[in-house]
């Protein structure tokens, strides 16, 4: 299930960040601008669905029934 956010962001995500902010230059300040300004379309979803490390994993999320999530 994916969600967007239906609140209003902190003003740091609404204004243009600096280079100095994003402690990069050039390209990857660039790339660090446009990921910023894409944020408020970002899907919300809770942590166990999103990330896919090894500490997900071994938890077996998956495979649990509805009691176990």
């Amino acid at each position: 299930m994916h969600r967007t956010f239906d609140f209003e962001l902190p003003v740091s995500f609404a204004v243009d960040p600096t280079e100095k902010d994003l402690k990069c230059t050039g390209k990857r300040y660039e790339e660090a601008v446009q990921l910023n300004r894409s944020l408020s379309f970002s899907p919300v979803m809770k942590s166990i669905e999103r990330y896919t490390g090894v500490f997900y994993t071994a938890l077996g999320y998956a495979s649990m029934d509805q009691k176990q999530k």
